[in-house]
């Protein structure tokens, strides 16, 4: 055949691969290849189909052909890049981009690929200027603007974020993702008002977006409104970004419509252990539901659910479970009992600890004449807000006052915390004898005091009576509130919120003051 047959051909098959006639390009492309197998049209061409039908790796093959042949191949570096993206394979995709980058240093597309990819690999920076380049060369792509926004919050500078979030509002005033996105740059902010607008907006906008409406109800929580909260919280459910697998029971979910009376029930945990201290109180009201309660929670807190349910009555999370008739995560409890934030039950101790480890860990303690203070400087590390109410022991570990005798509550320390501890010689590490959650509480009920930062230890020690206090950072989670210094949810529990310029060392300053104008205590 003349070529210009073949260009003919490839114009015909590209012509049904646009129309999205994938079988019939496909065999253009095919009968091109069986007499011509380098032909880098229908190479490519095929690719596409096969990239479009989601058979990405034989996609990449055939961009990999194309680019074999002609390593000037500016879009077949482009979409092998997307399949290395959408294969985790980040750094091969950042490389990708970057030979399109170079073969057409406008490409818009493939800027705002790598800058993604910069992303998933938390480099922001590098992120920013890929976005960045990329709004200099179109500054009418709403995406782009988004996409920087994204970075600006990641990074916590939130007000460059709302700028670029409103700039995508603006050339596309239906982009709910980036009310929604605003309106979490603004709740960082700590302008709980207009997050709440945003938010609202999102799903004006997108009725069935869960994001928009589970963000709601944690700004509610915030501005102690729970009556507005809690129903808008059971849209976490529907969140891709929600932590905790969706439980798909046969048995059906109670939300209060139905009697218990007679019945079983399944109370499974969700979230993190501090959540499943904090919300277990509320079993003690299905007692009066006149129905056999049933709690699924994970192995380290099992002991320490004895004191609300008999041992058989407790399964560890993943084992097989007897049967019951209906089911409620722990956390839609406080919407079934109509909570409020006067009528929050149990602020006073409601989980008991076993008095005989209570006694083991006074003896092991000994008599000192010093009030023993325990501290918990950091939380989960996977946690995504650890950054921000975490501490790091180093900084603060010469504000510990000689007075007081210094006791760790962590259970896993660094290498680093070791030797910062070992050095110091200003506080006592017991690790693993602390052992899970039960035996923790009997620890802490040995303690005068205890400092900590937002950790489940601080729900561990509400929930049993122990004087907490808490440092949090100026925006915390919604379950604390926007402002005050005590919560609803433990009565003993003093609240120190950082404030403009104060850091956690200052925190942990006014925490041992207050703990040394306690009555009880006698301090030098």
């Amino acid at each position: 055949m003349k070529p210009n047959i073949w260009r003919a051909l490839n114009e015909k098959a590209l012509d049904h691969l646009k129309n999205s006639e994938y079988a019939e390009a496909n065999r253009i492309y095919s009968e091109i290849l069986a007499v011509k197998p380098l032909d880098i049209e229908a190479l490519f061409g095929v690719g596409t189909i096969t990239q479009k039908l989601k058979k990405n790796d034989l996609a990449l093959s055939f961009f990999s052909k194309v680019i074999e042949i002609n390593n000037n191949h500016e879009e077949s570096f482009l979409q092998r890049g997307k399949i290395h993206f959408l294969n985790k394979n980040f750094e091969d995709a950042i490389s990708d981009f970057s030979s399109a980058l170079r073969i057409n240093p406008t490409n818009i597309e493939a800027m705002n690929s790598r800058g993604i990819t910069y992303s998933q690999l938390s480099n922001f920076d590098v992120a920013l200027q890929d976005f960045t380049g990329a709004i200099e060369i179109c500054s009418s792509n709403a995406d782009l603007f988004y996409n920087r926004g994204l970075a600006y919050w990641k990074l916590r500078k939130y007000k460059a974020a709302i700028h670029d979030y409103t700039n995508a509002i603006e050339l596309r005033p239906n982009y709910y993702q980036a009310f929604n996105n605003r309106g979490s740059a603004y709740r960082e902010l700590a302008d709980f008002d207009k997050a709440l607008e945003d938010f609202k907006t999102s799903t004006k906008l997108k009725s069935d977006f869960a994001d928009g409406y589970w963000n709601q109800s944690l700004i509610h929580l915030m501005k102690e409104e729970y009556e507005k909260a809690w129903p808008l919280y059971e849209y976490r459910w529907q969140s891709k970004n929600f932590p905790s697998e969706k439980r798909n029971f046969e048995e059906p979910l109670w939300l209060g419509e139905q009697s218990l009376e007679g019945k079983t029930i399944l109370i499974h945990s969700e979230q993190g252990f501090g959540d499943t201290i904090q919300f277990s109180r509320y079993i003690k009201l299905l007692r009066n539901k006149k129905c056999k309660i049933l709690l699924e929670v994970e192995q380290p807190l099992i002991n320490l659910m004895r004191s609300l349910l008999p041992r058989e009555n407790i399964f560890q999370k993943g084992d097989a479970l007897p049967k019951f008739d209906f089911h409620c995560p722990l956390l839609s409890l406080p919407l079934v009992f109509k909570t409020n934030v006067n009528s929050v039950p149990f602020s006073t101790p409601y989980l008991t600890t076993n008095q005989d480890r209570v006694s083991w860990w006074e003896a092991f303690l000994g008599s000192t004449e010093k009030p023993r203070v325990g501290l918990c400087w950091r939380g989960n590390p996977n946690h995504p807000n650890d950054k921000r109410r975490s501490v790091y022991l180093g900084d603060v570990i010469d504000t510990l006052r000689p007075e007081f005798e210094w006791l760790s509550l962590q259970y896993k320390i660094t290498e680093e915390e070791a030797g910062i501890i070992d050095s110091s010689q200003k506080i006592q590490h017991f690790g693993e004898l602390i052992g899970d959650f039960a035996e923790t509480a009997a620890f802490c009920k040995n303690l005068d005091a205890i400092i900590c930062v937002d950790t489940s230890v601080a729900h561990l020690a509400g929930s049993q009576g122990s004087r907490v206090f808490l440092l949090l950072a100026e925006v915390a989670d919604s379950r604390w509130h926007a402002r005050g210094s005590t919560t609803p949810w433990y009565k003993n529990v003093t609240i120190l919120r950082k404030n403009g310029n104060e850091d956690y060392r200052e925190l942990l300053r006014k925490a041992q003051i207050l703990i040394g104008q306690m009555p009880e205590l006698e301090t030098a």
